[in-house]
């Protein structure tokens, strides 16, 4: 055998599995568990058994030297290493920070299929850990069908594939032969993942009373253990299957220690929901101008039932605050709740308390001026762009660069998680080139750019100036609180790579708006047409300042105009620059005509209008990273910037 030998290895799948969520505990699942089975398949690498060596990750890069020996520097990596050694561990690691995929180096001498079936078994074995210790928990309320229809599922759920060489595109060859054949599922769909059967295993058309009684059952067998009748570990109308049941129990105290070694912290079992991720600015607002306020609604929220959520503490700008109100449930804040009399049909919120609690609601809105919070909250997703091209390099000659590279990343990846704390939000899944984040809607912006200027400056300080330089791309989407979050998560995969990715030629950021009607609008463009090097607020930022300033000349209707006459235009001249010019001028003098002649000219309506024209006009990079100019009108942009101004002036 050759002495470089090389085993690529995945599990799948990906995208579906980390996106069929209903809250954001589920994404937080769905991430780790994905990290933490591919770090086991690592570990039968780099500690294999049955008498095998023992190989190396190469990508990505994991170890790190201690003395004389090499040691591990990722945190999972280190848990699973621990828990193998049988020690205990108490709290762990809890986001995930490995990718699905890895490239392993195999000593000479040895038979790399015998480690790629190392690999697979002790994936299954963690797995089947995994959902013995959620089956013992639902186990009570099971019936003969249940169980079958669990095993066929958590047996035969995973994507596993591996190939063996050098070629760093091997997998995604691999992955071409679609040899992965799912179980054929038949009964009612969960309503979470819809291509698998829920477990009771009755036909709601033929047995609704006994499928009823099923989850009814389990939802008791669930809070006999452990008060969850508030935390909505299974709501009524949820049916799942045991994959999601997996996602969803799988963060319980008294699951997670008996799955994998280790308890994690409360920040994890007490996840941010989204409607607590909108309010998270207004709060801070609100423990400065209206602390009294604000404990007097906390007090009439506890006497009607609203729980605390023990969110507060962990978000930078609320952590010095000694009020309860931050630790109130998210939904609590929000106006359509208190609306909606069916949440407080409870015991404890008789009509007298509900009406003091709307009370205590107003008079808090009145003293914050009449401002209520955000409804909206941000979800930020982010890729490196071919990074397989930067390997390339090392079979052109360069020897190192995969080691360099990985070496960048995991530098990127040490970061990531301070950077999303320092803008409020919280981190979902940070691993190789990929992250994944929610944010409070006004911060997710700034954190996509320093997260951009981050993995710029790992590559950098890791790989020096290369031929091929490395480079991120994104999506933001701005969501209502109330959008289901699979489409969103779904939305944000499709925004970074129909949109970021392609449209934009990458080393892009791409932005889509989810109202609570649906989507709304789809932007995306170069990063540097987002933001100038060195100034403390991206472009988008600067000019949403202006249009939210009093007597802003650019209206809503001037706005929609710009939609309906000019982005269909025809082309008034085939040169781009030239009709960009055209465009220019005559948008201008509407602007003009709008205000009057005696208040703007010309020259003065070109200068304000510029800047959120060239937003408009779509910018992208060809293959040779040469940045274009079109002359392709899209108002997106302007309206995007319309919509950013907007929630600066509600709030």
């Amino acid at each position: 055998m050759s002495e470089n030998q090389y085993l690529h290895f995945t599990i799948g799948p990906v995208q579906s599995f980390v996106a069929q969520s209903r809250r954001t505990r589920d994404l937080l699942a769905g991430s780790f568990l994905l990290s933490y089975l591919s770090g086991h398949a690592m570990m039968a690498i780099i500690r294999p058994q049955n008498n095998l060596s023992g190989g190396n990750i190469v990508f990505p890069y994991v170890h790190q030297r201690q003395g004389e020996e090499m040691g591990l520097k990722d945190p999972l990596l280190q848990a699973i290493s621990r828990t193998m050694d049988g020690e205990v561990i108490g709290e762990g690691p809890w986001v995930g920070s490995l990718p699905n995929r890895f490239k392993a180096e195999i000593p000479a001498g040895e038979n790399p299929v015998e480690y790629a079936v190392a690999c697979e078994k002790v994936v299954k074995k963690a797995w089947k850990r995994i959902a013995d210790a959620v089956w013992e928990k639902i186990a009570p309320a099971s019936t003969g069908q249940t169980k079958e229809i669990w095993d066929r599922q958590v047996n035969h759920f995973w994507d596993i594939a591996w190939v063996i060489g050098e070629d760093s595109d091997l997998l995604d060859r691999r992955k071409n032969w679609r040899s992965y054949l799912p179980t054929i599922e038949g009964g009612d769909k969960c309503t979470l993942i819809n291509t698998l059967q829920e477990l009771s295993g009755f036909y709601r058309r033929e047995k609704p009373r006994d499928q009823d009684e099923f989850w009814k059952s389990l939802r008791s067998v669930l809070s006999e253990e452990k008060d969850l009748s508030k935390s909505y570990d299974l709501r009524e109308n949820e049916r799942l299957s045991a994959i999601a049941l997996i996602k969803r129990l799988f963060i319980r105290e008294d699951v997670t220690e008996r799955a994998i070694g280790w308890r994690f912290p409360i920040d994890a079992r007490k996840f941010p929901s989204t409607s607590y991720m909108a309010v998270i600015p207004w709060l801070s607002q609100v423990v400065k101008k209206a602390p009294k306020q604000g404990q007097t609604y906390t007090e009439t929220a506890r006497k009607c039932g609203v729980e605390l959520s023990e969110y507060g503490k962990r978000f930078l700008s609320l952590r010095s605050s000694p009020y309860s109100i931050i630790n109130l449930q998210g939904q609590a804040f929000h106006k359509t709740y208190l609306d909606n009399d069916r949440n407080f049909q409870n015991e404890e919120a008789t009509p007298e308390k509900w009406q003091q609690m709307k009370e205590a609601y107003q008079q808090l809105i009145t003293k914050m001026d009449g401002e209520g919070p955000n409804s909206y909250f941000a979800m930020l997703l982010m890729d490196g762009d071919r990074l397989g091209a930067l390997l390339q390099q090392e079979k052109m000659g360069e020897r190192g660069i995969g080691q360099k590279l990985s070496q960048a990343l995991a530098r990127f990846t040490k970061k990531i998680k301070c950077l999303v704390a320092k803008y409020d939000g919280v981190t979902i899944y940070a691993g190789g080139d990929d992250v994944l984040a929610m944010f409070p809607m006004e911060r997710a912006l700034p954190a996509a750019v320093e997260i951009r200027e981050e993995y710029l400056t790992s590559f950098e300080k890791e790989m020096g100036k290369t031929e091929k330089k490395a480079t991120i791309s994104g999506a933001i989407v701005y969501s209502h609180f109330q959008s289901p979050l699979q489409g969103v998560l779904q939305f944000a995969h499709q925004l970074l790579d129909e949109e970021a990715k392609e449209r934009s030629g990458r080393d892009s950021l791409a932005i889509g708006v989810w109202k609570s009607s649906g989507i709304d609008l789809v932007w995306s463009a170069p990063w540097e047409r987002v933001y100038d090097s060195g100034e403390s607020l991206t472009n988008l930022e600067k000019i949403a300042r202006g249009f939210s300033a009093e007597g802003s000349e650019v209206t809503n209707s001037f706005l929609y105009k710009l939609r309906e006459l000019y982005e269909q235009s025809p082309k008034f001249d085939p040169d781009p620059t030239k009709n960009r010019e055209i465009l220019l001028e005559l948008i201008a003098a509407d602007l003009v005509r709008i205000k009057g002649v005696s208040q703007l000219n010309i020259e003065e309506a070109k200068n304000r209008i510029e800047p959120l024209l060239n937003l408009c006009f779509r910018a992208r990079y060809n293959d040779q990273r040469i940045l274009l100019e079109e002359d392709d009108f899209r108002s997106a942009g302007a309206l995007l910037v319309r919509f950013l101004a907007q929630m600066r002036e509600e709030r």
